[in-house]
């Protein structure tokens, strides 16, 4: 739900995807 796209998004932030971001696998 929503928690876990901000979540991915603050990972996101966190470090660069060094693969494909997940932001909306997850």
């Amino acid at each position: 739900g929503a928690s876990t796209l901000a979540n991915k998004a603050n990972r996101f932030n966190e470090k660069p995807p060094t693969e494909t971001p997940g932001i909306f696998d997850y």
